[in-house]
């Protein structure tokens, strides 16, 4: 996680210098993201967010493995969610189709 604004003079830096590399964050074959769509009543929905699309859609580029993207916001109750594979199972995100131009200019 980075630091939110204000940003102080090193915060901008840290800022600064992960952009650079925010491709290998999302978009590497070999890494895994985890999802947190489940917000608190009167938030900004998930979807409407633009870090959160794009970090979807960076996550959903090159993987083909189930695992890889994950949205445990889909868990309602962790209680009941006894193995590995329901994680999988209950939380793996599909690849999103490509967004028409009008709502990709939005």
């Amino acid at each position: 996680s980075l630091p939110q604004r204000p940003w102080s003079e090193s915060d901008r830096k840290a800022h600064v210098r992960a952009m650079r590399g925010v491709d290998l964050w999302y978009a590497h074959l070999n890494t895994d993201v985890w999802l947190f769509s489940s917000l608190p009543e009167g938030a900004v929905p998930y979807e409407d967010r633009g870090w959160t699309r794009f970090e979807v859609a960076a996550a959903s580029m090159l993987s083909s493995r189930a695992e890889a993207l994950l949205d445990l916001g889909k868990i309602s109750s962790p209680a009941k969610v006894n193995s590995w594979a329901e994680v999988v199972n209950l939380c793996a995100v599909r690849r999103p189709p490509p967004a028409l131009p009008d709502a990709f200019a939005a």
